[in-house]
């Protein structure tokens, strides 16, 4: 459950303030997406490929003291790879 959680606070965190988070679960097959979509800054694209590096933000202006040490993601991503998931972020 943390990767959800995990997955949906990024969501808020790097949305635009007043905007609505977007949730949608998909079955495919023998898997489900969960698909989290927010309004907010476009992430670049070689930012995208780093965003579950452990220690990795996106957002250059936050520090341990007001965004959190970059680990959220990489812990999110270890979590889904131990269940034999993949993960991914897309524009």
């Amino acid at each position: 459950m943390f990767h959800i959680i995990d997955t949906y606070t990024n969501a808020i965190n790097y949305s635009y303030e007043n905007t609505q988070i977007e949730i949608i679960m998909e079955q495919e097959e023998e898997k489900i997406n969960i698909i989290f979509k927010n309004k907010g800054e476009e992430i670049p694209k070689y930012k995208l490929e780093k965003i579950f590096d452990k220690f990795y933000r996106a957002d250059d202006s936050r520090t341990s003291a007001n965004g959190g040490a970059g680990l959220g993601l990489a812990i999110t991503k270890e979590i889904i790879e131990l269940h034999n998931r993949q993960n991914s972020s897309k524009k």
